[in-house]
């Protein structure tokens, strides 16, 4: 017969003993792990950093950022979005969910989450989103279309000035924490003066392509040349420079008082027999307030002509022709099929490109 054996003091203090042991060995675990993610983060940090001066190329910088944020933050959604304070714009360089990348877009500023983090100019932590969107502004979906439960969100900033956000999302609740906020933040305060200098960067090296683009046009409208062989060969290289697909010449007819549309590019050839009177359409507004004349979507204006809309005219850009203080017509620029809006880059384009096609014009 086996009797039952009761514990005495020893062997509580030898089971006492192993369990101090235990904690012991945990703790130090727990803290040999911490110091290692700890490490493994501030290398991060250091590699953003050395990326960060090593580079002027934004893409080749926006690339890398991504990559190392990925490897820490197991993030199943991320974006960067720089913004553009002159057409208060947000320009969405890289977007990633769940490993498909989507094209690069810009969008006007309105209500989101994105947008609370550019005008708080503060981080936005999300634990989860179900329990507190309704203290949130709405959270608009892309890529696969889900509503991520965790959204960190943090601005890139110089002094008070935000010039981007970087974004990691996850589709599983308290994803993130005050610690990744604050790495996510230093990571952003490295990036962000690099960002700018790659997109001031960016910026110069397309506006002396431009600049050489546009003296080119200029010799080429100083040779002796009819109009019907220079509006053609100016339109389609006015369309590059700005990113338009569409391009148009409407001139001024004083002795008819009408505004006739001779010459275009990637429009159809129907366009080209228009005749409207005189102040009608954007262009005549155009020729009238002699400014730019910006529209996200044309379809909407109650100055929209039919043909245009037919021809799939969304997004426009329109400026004057004028040469001295005579007014000979106007230039459009447009997307097609989609709104697509144009830039300050776009409107110098357009303003130095119509300053040529007035002289050529009137000549």
């Amino acid at each position: 017969i086996t009797r039952a054996r009761s514990f005495d003091q020893h062997d509580i203090w030898l089971v006492t003993l192993f369990a101090n042991q235990a904690v012991i060995a945990i703790e130090n675990a727990r803290l040999y792990h911490e110091a290692q993610r700890r490490a493994e983060r501030l290398a991060v940090v250091n590699r953003i950093a050395r990326a960060a001066s090593a580079t002027l190329h934004l893409d080749d910088l926006v690339e890398t950022v991504y990559q190392e944020i990925a490897s820490v933050f197991e993030a199943d959604a991320f974006f960067i979005a720089l913004y553009d304070g002159e057409a208060d714009e947000l320009d969405f360089r890289l977007q990633v969910d769940e490993g498909v990348r989507e094209p690069p877009e810009r969008r006007p500023l309105g209500p989101g989450l994105t947008t609370h983090v550019v005008t708080s100019r503060k981080p936005l932590l999300i634990r989860d989103f179900e329990k507190e969107k309704d203290r949130l502004p709405p959270a608009k979906l892309w890529g696969t279309m889900k509503a991520p439960p965790s959204w960190l969100g943090v601005p890139m900033r110089i002094g008070d000035r935000v010039v981007g956000v970087i974004s990691v999302q996850a589709y599983r609740p308290h994803a993130y924490g005050e610690e990744e906020q604050l790495l996510l933040s230093t990571i952003a305060d490295q990036v962000a003066v690099a960002v700018e200098n790659a997109r001031l960067y960016d910026e110069t090296r397309r506006r002396l392509a431009r600049e050489e683009r546009l003296n080119e046009l200029a010799h080429t409208l100083g040779g002796e040349m009819e109009l019907a062989t220079l509006i053609p060969r100016l339109l389609p290289l006015v369309a590059e420079l700005t990113g338009a697909d569409a391009s148009t010449v409407a001139i001024f007819d004083p002795d008819r008082n009408v505004i006739t549309y001779p010459y275009s590019y990637n429009l159809p050839d129907t366009l080209a027999g228009v005749e409207v009177p005189a102040g009608s359409g954007l262009a005549g507004y155009t020729m009238r307030v002699r400014q730019p004349v910006l529209l996200d979507d044309y379809r909407e204006h109650p100055a929209a002509l039919r043909p245009w809309v037919e021809a799939g005219v969304r997004s426009l850009l329109a400026v004057p022709l004028v040469v001295g203080d005579e007014v000979v017509g106007a230039m459009g620029l447009f997307s097609l099929g989609e709104v697509r809006p144009f830039g300050p880059e776009a409107v110098a384009a357009a303003q130095a490109a119509g300053r040529l096609a007035a002289v050529a014009i009137q000549r």
